[in-house]
């Protein structure tokens, strides 16, 4: 009797043994599966963010609301000089210039830039730092300029990036968005 009931514990321990050992390994697969899935759902998500907006050229002009816009060239350089007014960036970094021309197609003036319900650009280096524009006080910086119903006007925005950045050869992506309308544009 007690052989038995030594025979029927080990069995039961035999069986109860291998009934944890899938659940284990089912429940790891589960943990592994998830995290793919994350991964997968998590670039999913970026790739929606950039199509999002509309992808341009420079030299291509595109809508922004009642803004008809063009960037027309790009530079960096660590001086940003406009007629005899001059401004220069921090020790270690450039400023990235972009000459813009706009036409403001609206029924009254207003700035392409201003703080309120104006147009939001940031430059994306290697599709996941982002560096903000950098105010200047000087004539032709887009967030100063008020541009008259109809009338076109030709500017820049300043954004200051580090020389490492300046000098690398990954992407650099201008994004600019006004409400519903989002444009991307891919400098290098």
């Amino acid at each position: 009797m007690k052989r038995t009931f030594i025979y029927l514990f080990m069995f039961c321990l035999f069986l109860a043994g291998c009934g944890s050992n899938p659940t284990s390994n089912s429940l790891a697969n589960e943990t592994s599966k998830d995290k793919i899935d994350e991964k997968i759902e998590e670039e999913s998500k970026e790739e929606q963010k950039n199509e999002e907006f509309e992808l341009k050229q420079i030299g291509e002009t595109f809508k922004l609301e009642d803004w008809e816009v063009t960037l027309e060239s790009f530079e960096f350089n660590k001086t940003i000089i406009r007629e005899s007014v001059s401004t220069e960036v921090n020790e270690g970094n450039k400023f990235l210039i972009l000459n813009f021309n706009v036409i403001n197609n609206g029924t009254e003036a207003d700035q392409l830039m201003k703080p309120r319900n104006g147009a939001s650009i940031k430059a994306v280096f290697n599709d996941k730092y982002d560096y903000e524009i950098s105010l200047t006080l000087m004539d032709g910086d887009l967030h100063h300029e008020n541009v008259r119903p109809l009338s076109t006007a030709k500017g820049f925005v300043a954004i200051e990036m580090p020389d490492n950045v300046v000098e690398a050869s990954e992407s650099i992506s201008i994004f600019m968005e006004k409400e519903e309308d989002k444009v991307q544009i891919n400098i290098r």
